[in-house]
């Protein structure tokens, strides 16, 4: 397996999300009328119902920032920094995330 491969994986659907909702004006719209719920996925694999989770509200966040969602993209531990910062009040509501994380 790839040295870094699980922040490598996190990179890639973060970059990949960007993209879908730069490109649909609906999604972005439909993401945008969640509010400021917390956003948790479907059962998945290892973390990544909550990765996926992370990435949206990320997402979210820079749609109502107004930034441009094909440009400022975030690399490494930065977004990973970014992205974990509502982890505190997950962990508050109960919801699972399994140690270690991407590094």
């Amino acid at each position: 397996m790839r040295r870094h491969w699980e922040k490598v994986r996190v990179e890639i659907m973060y970059h990949v999300n960007r993209a879908k909702y730069a490109q649909h004006s609906d999604l972005r719209q439909e993401l945008l009328s969640t509010e400021n719920l917390i956003l948790y996925g479907g059962p998945s694999t290892h973390n990544w119902s909550v990765w996926n989770g992370l990435i949206q509200m990320h997402i979210r966040k820079c749609i109502r920032a107004g930034e441009n969602l094909s440009g400022n993209l975030l690399y490494g531990n930065k977004l990973l920094e970014e992205l974990m910062l509502p982890l505190p009040k997950l962990k508050e509501l109960g919801l699972p995330f399994v140690y270690p994380l991407p590094t």
